[in-house]
């Protein structure tokens, strides 16, 4: 073979040699990434997929996988949006009851949220639709069905309601939460926790607003007025932060309550309110809960969250250190309003507070109440020698002087 031949054949060598190298090193780094192995979670979605098909029925490694999925959705390079919309298609199907169907968990989202599909929500919203209809008279799945509809499908969601209240006008736990449900847009929240889940324009949030408060300034229902009055303030103390505009809603609040008062009456005056309305703050704990923190038996990246137990109000009492009283609110002394303001509080192991959760009381008393017990202080409460976090209740009273 000839020197120029072999010289020839050298150069072709080196540069089918460096091409490859020199088209890899322009590629995205995705590449490398998926080069290197699976990504991050999916041998745990693959064990979970297993366990959850061999064991239909397990809501609790149902949870850990829908969980599982929402954080793959994030990553490149995976897609699970039809295996988790099938999941939830069973979820809705077979346990369209449980707390699990209707936490946002098992929300597909038209075009926000993990995978989000606008094919995908509409058969989810329309299976919700059949399984409220089918079970009109089971108050959970009714209550599930709406929780869906309610982040993008409102209109819908307060058909269902309106429905429910005109067929069972007595029924407390459905009534009350139209006025939640109605609150809740008046401050333009998705959520009974105070969350916004979908991004829309304004006009369509303002004029959702105006139709909630032209709804609960019509309504004749007092526990649907008495709802929305109870829930409108912690409403709007978490979508304002106080304020005037929380001053407005707080004012509406008294009125809603004022009205109802006087659509409620017996024989010897307005009935005491019945106590299914404190269920505003196990509706809001609920949502609050609903897909923060790592599913049962999946390690958490961060260290766990210490235990909580819960303590009676008399004994958690006696661990103050720090409880400066409330200042009576002029507008209330005014107004001749008194009563107790009670929460459920979430103290840390350290003694401080760490959340408040309105249960009930007069409007014009809760910022006053809430401001106060945000001072407090308490001693550690102790379990096995190990600081733990506190569940309890306060109940702050007002009483006007003279009285």
């Amino acid at each position: 073979m000839r020197r120029q031949d072999l010289v020839l054949r050298a150069t072709l060598s080196l540069i089918i040699a460096i091409i490859p190298a020199a088209l890899l090193a322009q590629q995205p780094m995705r590449i490398g990434v998926i080069s290197a192995g699976p990504p991050v979670g999916s041998a745990q979605i693959a064990l979970l997929e297993q366990q959850v098909s061999a064991s239909q029925g397990d809501l609790g490694k149902l949870e850990q996988l829908l969980t599982l999925y929402a954080a793959a959705s994030t990553q490149p390079g995976t897609d699970y949006r039809v295996a988790r919309l099938n999941q939830i298609r069973y979820l809705v199907n077979e346990a369209p009851a449980s707390a699990l169907a209707g936490s946002t968990l098992a929300f597909v989202g038209s075009a926000n949220g993990p995978y989000p599909d606008p094919v995908d929500h509409a058969a989810l919203a329309s299976l919700w639709f059949a399984q409220a209809n089918s079970h009109f008279d089971d108050t959970k799945i009714l209550l599930n069905a709406i929780r869906f509809l309610s982040i993008e499908d409102k209109p819908q969601a307060e058909n269902l309601y309106t429905g429910a209240v005109a067929a069972r006008p007595d029924d407390v736990e459905v009534v009350a939460r139209l006025g939640f449900f109605y609150a809740a847009g008046l401050v333009g929240a998705d959520t009974m926790d105070g969350r916004v889940l979908m991004t829309r324009p304004p006009a369509v949030d303002s004029n959702w607003t105006d139709h909630c408060r032209a709804q609960l300034d019509s309504s004749t229902n007092p526990h649907v007025l008495t709802g929305a009055a109870i829930a409108l303030p912690n409403l709007a103390m978490r979508r304002t932060g106080g304020g005037p505009a929380y001053e407005a809603w707080v004012k509406y609040s008294e009125e809603l309550r004022t009205r109802a008062a006087a659509l409620d009456r017996g024989p010897a005056g307005p009935r005491p309110m019945p106590a299914e309305f404190g269920m505003f703050a196990t509706e809001s704990s609920a949502a609050a809960q609903q897909n923060i923190g790592p599913p049962r038996g999946i390690p958490a990246q961060a260290p766990p969250t210490p235990a909580e137990i819960r303590v009676g109000p008399n004994v958690q009492a006696a661990n103050l250190i720090l409880n400066p009283a409330p200042v009576y609110p002029p507008l209330a002394l005014q107004a001749r309003v008194e009563g107790a303001v009670r929460f459920e509080a979430r103290i840390a192991p350290d003694g401080t507070l760490k959340s408040l959760q309105l249960v009930s009381g007069p409007p014009l008393l809760v910022q006053a109440a809430m401001q106060a017990v945000q001072q407090w202080r308490w001693k550690p409460t102790l379990l096995n020698g190990q600081p733990v976090g506190v569940l309890t209740t306060i109940d702050i009273p007002f009483t006007l002087p003279g009285n």
